[in-house]
């Protein structure tokens, strides 16, 4: 079930769990910052919200497994007929284009020291 991204897990769980999902909306511009402060780096994600005007953002906490995903995207993944009721769908007519901007930047940081805290 969607919820806000604050409250999105960041252990691993002790077994399967199902993924969490998040979709957010911005400004003009979308932003997403995901910090390794252990590792020293960090993941910056920047789109255009006119193109891509939902974040969509999920974790799979579960061992073995621990990984979350960042989509700059069009629309919800609740299918195309969600898609035609909420207004999310895209088409484009023979011939028509549309751009797409999306920009990743790893970012290097001061690596943080687990037995500080």
């Amino acid at each position: 079930m969607p919820g806000p991204l604050h409250a999105m897990r960041t252990d691993v769980a002790e077994g399967a769990v199902d993924e969490s999902v998040t979709y957010a909306r911005s400004g003009l511009t979308g932003s997403l910052t995901v910090t390794a402060p252990y590792r020293g780096v960090a993941l910056a994600v920047e789109w255009t919200t006119g193109t891509f005007p939902l974040l969509l953002a999920w974790r799979n906490p579960s061992p073995g497994i621990n990984v979350p995903g960042i989509e700059p995207s069009t629309s919800r993944d609740d299918g195309r007929a969600e898609a035609v009721r909420t207004g999310e769908l895209i088409t484009l007519a023979p011939g028509e284009t549309r751009t797409y901007r999306t920009r990743m930047s790893l970012l290097s940081l001061a690596r943080a020291d687990p037995e500080s805290e």
